[in-house]
């Protein structure tokens, strides 16, 4: 058996730069919702994202499960349209620092909590 290591770096936006560009969710993700963002912003996250969306999934499935089932858990948390729409776009934040880029394209996700996600393709 031969043993090998995978590097790859990922680039992971913090709070400032994700609230630049989405200056909507940036309070909920500095506050109620910053849980879910450090759930979203780790290299773990984009390597299951980029495999999704190298394979024509919608990149959010790769913590559609995760975030619904630790936003359960938090007393008085609401899992509302406005907290997947925030979900979204970290995904996205995620995705286009790492050289993929929306293809306008939504794709339904198989996920009870969630309808539909953005497809994602390397630049």
């Amino acid at each position: 058996m031969k043993t090998e290591t995978f590097v790859q770096k990922v680039n992971i936006p913090n709070l400032k730069e994700f609230g630049e560009k989405y200056p909507q969710f940036f309070n909920l993700a500095q506050n109620d919702g910053n849980f879910l963002f450090n759930i979203i912003m780790i290299p773990q996250t984009f390597i299951l994202a980029k495999v999704l969306s190298d394979f024509r999934y919608p990149a959010v499935l790769s913590v559609a499960d995760i975030c619904y089932q630790e936003a359960k858990q938090k007393r008085g948390f609401v899992f509302s349209n406005n907290v997947k729409q925030f979900i979204g776009a970290a995904i996205c934040s995620l995705m286009e620092v790492n050289s993929y880029e929306k293809t306008g394209i939504k794709k339904s996700i198989p996920h009870p909590q969630f309808n539909r996600g953005e497809f994602y393709k390397a630049r």
